[in-house]
This record gives structure tokens, C-alpha cells and sequence, in this order.
């Protein structure tokens, strides 16, 4: 099967979109003083592969946005933080994917997108929940037309969260944690590195599929 990052599918066909949206030069690193070490995300998370299900119409999907950065600051004061800081740059957790369909737009109701970590990477959901993506309905994408040419465009974009109990960044996790005594540097460096473990060179993978009607 060819990888390509954009391939246009006629009739019940499989794409993977393999090596797009890779984190680009300028890293994050989240900094733990008095402790041991500086956490930088080389790898970082990207949208690793687009699997396409293709009925009746044309369906073409490629990553717009696909660099996601973690280990930067979440908010001003993760920049500040003691004993865990960053400010390299600001976490982008947030992604896009750009969606064409030709074909007759009667015979089709919607695109829908179900997103997953890749395989190698199973403990990312322990820090990073994926977005639950909505079905997207023939009226939200543009284009006019009637006939079996229409092409009819739209971006979607999805936002990754953090888990509990790291909903505020793992930054100000850590900075809670220590500042109340319950971790110290230590703990605090065993789960930097945990989370470099579970997220560095992550994939999203993104099945794509056209909803015909009945």
C-alpha cells in the first residue's frame, strides 16, 4: 500500500498517510531544578496516519496542522515555576485536518473521524486525552453543486487535553505537588521521565470515513 501524505480513493479503499505533521525545529523542554534533568520532546506527537473509508465518493484527507508540542508552558506561570519551568516555547495541543468530497452531495450525509494513539505508544492516554471529533454534516463544508463533480472542502480541528490529575499542564502538576509536600524532586523527576516515555515519537492516528444515505 502507498504512503503519500494527500491520495485521492475512488470506491472502498484504504489510504495511510504516513510521516506528515511532524513537530518542527523549535522544541519545548520542561526544566526541573534542584533535581536532575531537562525533558525535551525531540520526537514530539504528530498525526501519524490518516486511514481513509471511502463509499460512492471521492474522499481526499491530509493533515493541515499537525505539530502538537507538550513540553513547553501551558500557562505564564509554568514559566516561573519552581521546581519544574519551561520557556522555550507554549504547548500546542491542538491539530487540523483538511477534508475534500466529490460526488453527488445527495447521496451523502456526513464525514466522520475517530482519532487513536498508535500502538507503540499505549501510556499516552495516561496524560493526553484525544478529542472526540463530531460527525461533520454536508452542510458545514463549502461548495455548491448538485451533480457527481461537486467538490465540497472543510478543516476540521480537534484539541488534545490533558488528563486528571494533570489538567492544569504537567508543569503545574508538578509545581502543585512539590509546593504541598506530597512528591518531591525526585518523584517529580521519575514522572518527567514517565511522561517522555509515554509521549515522545507518539502518532495519532485518524480514521476518516464518508456517511452515505440511506
Amino acid at each position: 500500500m502507498t504512503k503519500t501524505s494527500k491520495r485521492k480513493l475512488i470506491v472502498s479503499a484504504v489510504a495511510l498517510l504516513g510521516g506528515v505533521g511532524t513537530v518542527g525545529a523549535t522544541f519545548g523542554a520542561i526544566v526541573l531544578t534542584g533535581g536532575s534533568t531537562e525533558k525535551n520532546i525531540n520526537d514530539g506527537i504528530s498525526i501519524g496516519t490518516v486511514t481513509i473509508q471511502n463509499q460512492v465518493v471521492n474522499l481526499e484527507a491530509a493533515v493541515n496542522d499537525g505539530s502538537i508540542t507538550v513540553d513547553g508552558w501551558q500557562t505564564e506561570a509554568d514559566k516561573t515555576g519552581s521546581p519544574a519551568s519551561a520557556t522555550n516555547v507554549q504547548n500546542d495541543l491542538q491539530f487540523s485536518i483538511d477534508l475534500t468530497v466529490t460526488g453527488d452531495p445527495s447521496v451523502w450525509k456526513s464525514v466522520s473521524i475517530t482519532l487513536d494513539w498508535d500502538s507503540a505508544h499505549p501510556d499516552a492516554e495516561d496524560y493526553l486525552t484525544l478529542p472526540t471529533i463530531s460527525n461533520q454534516e454536508v452542510a458545514a463544508f463549502s461548495g455548491e453543486g448538485t451533480g457527481s463533480e461537486t467538490e465540497k472542502t472543510l478543516t476540521v480541528t480537534g484539541d488534545l487535553s490533558w488528563t486528571s490529575p494533570f489538567t492544569g499542564g504537567i508543569i503545574s502538576y508538578i509545581n502543585t505537588e512539590v509546593g504541598a509536600s506530597r512528591m518531591d524532586v525526585s518523584g517529580a523527576a521519575t514522572l518527567l521521565n514517565n511522561f517522555k516515555t509515554a509521549v515522545d515519537g507518539a502518532k495519532i492516528t485518524a480514521t476518516v470515513k464518508v456517511n452515505l444515505n440511506n
